[in-house]
């Protein structure tokens, strides 16, 4: 049994690797204390890769598979081990009987292989300048954790992650020969070193001088002008551009340099020409500006044609109708037609529009384009004739106008619809209760009705528009129908008459069945004046009335017209005319029913009651008038 503790062991861990090899062998050492027990018979060493827990299973080492028996040497070296692994080592000791002790202090030995490292970019040999990549390859086993770059051996910077690129300013160090080297490392602290790469530092930063020499600013062109620049640089000059207002038009590689502008090309105007000149190192001056002044009399129209669709094409739906359209100098706008109607401007190629055909009747219909350039020219396209053919789906949108929905009309009344379609609309019916009363064809779409010729109530009122395919769709609105003919109920008021009074106060009541427009008052041939009213009770005082008889007419009128008059005399005198026995026999007969009174007669009579000596008429004639008539008339009292 492992029972007996063995003292600490010491551990020197020797490798052995070739350098920049993949078949690098670890070589472990490791010493321990003696076991000083009478009865020790020997070692054995354990190992077992990339862990420390039990058992120790370690395959690989030369002197053999774990544990490997060193018998009493306190030392042993451990063999050809794989440097890419991590390895934990234990020692025992074992008695005469084969007791063994427990295992001895473990020790761990990290992996031991390098990264591996090189330098990409640049190449070996390179002439390089300005700001470069310095790229690098790097790997390991377990993992690179950074990676180091070196210039001529002095540290530069640091990566710690892939890709591993270091930006190196050249222009910070004189020209001539630099070492580019890199180190990895990895976790176990473990080194790599990159072969060494050798680049030339070339740095010309001496950009090149360069001038437009011809034509001169403020010069006027045409035609075609030769551009000519002059350039110069200390090592030399690579190239020139021509630039002509910002647009690049020409790159020359060696003198003279020059290109022919033809001016034609562009519009009359003023143009600013500059050139720009580089060197082999990418250095780049650019010249100051000259501006000239192109003037090319522009004679030539732009040519134009239709390109879809082809000619005697059926179309539908939304088609697009598209032209080609070239000038010599520039096109500025193409218009598009229909039938000779202008449809759309298009300002940029590619020149199309959309052509809504479902907003037409189905036909032939020619498609043509106009081209204009910046002079005016104008060109003009081939006709193209084409078939529309949609099928109409679509149904017509209708709405009736007036009147209004709830509303009550009486009359003859208007009745308008509005009607709309994407092709077109045929015809409008207008029906009242389902029953058709008119047709209309053309826009205002109207028809009148005459109310009179149908009762008071509820009534449908609608409209069904068509379009050419036969599509429908229907409007309604509900009215009501009034029309008045019930003149007022005018009551007036019993009047004095005679009398001899010139001023009288008419009253009365009045109704409809609707309601009351005015009650008005008029004397003679006088204007007729507005009456109060007051619910539906009426008055007016009479002022002025003139000697004789005056005829007064009252009116009721409802808001229709409709009027109801009552005509009263009332009778002015200078005096009032004596009773006579006659009188009091005729108001006897009134009382007992003989005889029916006129008004005036009923005015005349109706003198009792007599309260305190004055006459107190109370609207009717009966024996006590009778008796009051016979007192005047004998002079017992005084009316």
């Amino acid at each position: 049994m492992k029972t007996k503790l063995l003292s600490t062991v010491v551990i020197f861990v020797v490798l052995m690797l070739g350098a920049f090899s993949p078949s690098w062998a670890l070589d472990v050492d490791l010493q321990w204390d003696a076991n000083t027990e009478a009865d020790l018979a020997g070692y054995k060493v354990y190992y077992k890769t990339d862990s420390s827990t039990l058992s120790y299973d370690g395959v690989g080492a030369v002197e053999g598979v774990s544990p490997i028996d060193v018998h009493n040497l306190t030392t042993a070296t451990i063999s050809g081990l794989d440097p890419s692994l991590s390895y934990t080592f234990a020692v025992t000791a074992y008695n005469t009987n084969g007791v063994e002790s427990v295992y001895s202090d473990t020790v761990y030995v990290p992996e031991s292989q390098a990264p591996t490292v090189s330098i990409t970019s640049p190449t070996n040999s390179s002439n390089v300048s300005g700001t470069i990549s310095v790229s690098i390859s790097a790997a390991d086993n377990v993992g690179v954790t950074r990676v180091e770059y070196y210039v001529n051996n002095v540290l530069q910077a640091t990566d710690t992650v892939s890709p591993y690129v270091f930006s190196w300013d050249t222009l910070s160090v004189s020209p001539g020969v630099y070492t580019l080297s890199a180190r990895a490392y990895d976790t176990a602290g473990n080194i790599g070193q990159s072969g060494n790469i050798s680049v030339t530092v070339m740095n010309d930063v001496t950009a090149p001088a360069v001038a437009i020499s011809s034509p001169s600013t403020g010069a006027t062109v045409s035609g075609a002008v030769t551009v000519t620049a002059s350039a110069t640089d200390n090592v030399g000059v690579s190239r020139v551009e021509f630039y002509e207002s910002g647009i690049l038009r020409a790159a020359v590689n060696s003198a003279p340099y020059s290109y022919s502008w033809n001016t034609t090309a562009v519009s009359n105007g003023t143009y600013t020409l500059y050139a720009k000149a580089y060197d082999n190192t990418g250095n780049s001056a650019q010249s100051a500006n000259v501006s000239v002044t192109v003037n090319n009399a522009d004679t030539t129209v732009p040519t134009v044609a239709i390109s879809s669709p082809s000619a005697s094409a059926t179309v539908s739906g939304t088609v697009a109708v598209s032209a080609t359209a070239a000038d010599n100098i520039g096109v500025s706008r193409v218009e598009f037609y229909v039938n000779n109607v202008l449809q759309a401007t298009d300002t940029s190629s590619p020149y199309s529009f959309s052509w809504n055909t479902t907003a037409v009747t189905n036909g032939s219909y020619t498609l043509s384009a106009r081209a204009y350039d910046a002079a005016g020219n104008v060109g003009q396209s081939a006709n193209v004739s084409v078939t529309v053919n949609n099928a109409d789906t679509t149904v017509p949108t209708v709405a009736i106008s007036s009147p209004s929905a709830s509303a009550t009309v009486s009359g003859t009344v208007a009745v308008s619809a509005t009607a709309a379609d994407n092709i077109g609309v045929s015809r409008v019916e207008f029906y009242v209760n389902n029953v058709l009363q008119t047709t209309d064809t053309s826009s205002p779409y109207s028809f009148s009705w005459n109310t009179t010729a149908v009762t008071n109530g509820s009534y449908t009122l609608s409209a069904r528009a068509y379009d050419a395919a036969g599509n429908s769709s229907q409007f309604t609105v509900i009215v009501t129908v009034f029309n008045d003919t019930v003149a007022p109920i005018l009551t007036v008021n019993q009047v004095s008459t005679p009398t001899t009074s010139t001023t009288q106060l008419l009253s009365g009541t009045v109704s409809d069945n609707n309601a009351v427009a005015s009650v008005t008052v008029q004397v003679g041939t006088k204007v007729p004046v507005s009456a109060v009213m007051s619910g539906n009770t009426w008055s007016y005082t009479l002022t002025g009335l003139v000697t004789g008889t005056n005829t007064i007419i009252i009116r009721a009128t409802d808001p229709v017209g409709n009027s109801t008059a009552i005509t009263k005399n009332i009778i002015v005198e200078t005096t009032s005319a004596a009773l006579t026995i006659a009188d009091a026999m005729l108001a006897l007969q009134n009382a007992v029913g003989k005889v029916t009174l006129s008004s005036d007669q009923l005015i005349r009579l109706d003198v009792a009651p007599i309260i305190n000596g004055v006459s107190v008429p109370n609207g009717k004639v009966d024996t006590g008038d009778a008796i009051v008539i016979l007192s005047k008339v004998v002079g017992k009292i005084a009316l």
